[in-house]
């Protein structure tokens, strides 16, 4: 029963991925297929068989070009693109691409009040500046953003006002991160801000230029040598 489900899950999974794509080289948008999507890719030339949702990276220009877009163009009739200002409940502040009329969550957690479609995760690869107390704020500021939406998250019973500061202190954070990237577009190092342990740092030359790699029969973006990224986010023995 639970591989039936998987592999229901998969086929979900790969519909919102093949959309995701469409539209990102049709807006000539850079993203990086990661995590275990990548290993998938590398390892099964699609996904690892326990493996139950999609990763990527895009750059931040890009990243903040998809929602801008996507909120114009996109199809929001099949697909609800989820940010703190769609769903502001929301416990991380990421992007979530997630599938209307379905449900994919913890039965404890299905009342929450958010969108709970199956989801496409959709992380940013921010700049990281050469001045190292500013690289410490900008650290500071999303992890300060993060706490605030879990916070915000756990406390469903809070008054009104209380969780609106909630929400207008993670939007400011978020701003201070945005707004050092965008002064370090220069520099060599970047940032990744979620799901990567104390693994953030990295160099700019990973991603550029982008390489195709077959996922389920779809050609996909990826970084240049999948290699180097996998080996360091898994180690030499990924495989």
């Amino acid at each position: 029963m639970k591989q039936q489900f998987i592999e229901e899950l998969h086929q979900y999974d790969l519909e919102a991925l093949k959309a995701f794509d469409k539209f990102c080289k049709e807006h000539g948008l850079r993203y990086f297929a990661i995590g275990g999507t990548l290993l998938g890719a590398v390892r099964h030339k699609g996904f690892i068989p326990w493996d139950d949702d999609i990763d990527v990276d895009m750059p931040i220009d890009d990243y903040v070009r998809f929602g801008k877009l996507w909120l114009k163009f996109g199809d929001k009739k099949k697909y609800f693109l989820q940010t703190k200002k769609t769903d502001p409940k929301i416990p991380c502040p990421f992007y979530r691409l997630r599938l209307n009329n379905t449900t994919w969550s913890e039965p404890e957690y299905e009342t929450f009040p958010i969108h709970w479609g199956i989801p496409l995760d959709i992380f940013p690869v921010y700049n990281l500046p050469k001045n190292r107390k500013l690289r410490k704020l900008q650290r500071k500021l999303n992890s300060r953003a993060l706490r605030l939406c879990e916070y915000d998250w756990k406390n469903l019973n809070a008054n009104r006002m209380a969780s609106w500061f909630y929400q207008k202190l993670t939007f400011l954070c978020l701003f201070g991160v945005h707004f050092i990237s965008n002064c370090s577009k220069f520099t060599t190092d970047i940032y990744y801000p979620y799901g990567y342990k104390d693994k953030r740092e990295g160099k700019k030359e990973w991603l550029y230029p982008s390489k195709s790699i077959m996922f389920e029969g779809i050609e996909l973006q990826s970084y240049p040598d999948p290699h180097t990224y996998l080996s360091w986010q898994y180690g030499e023995n990924y495989m």
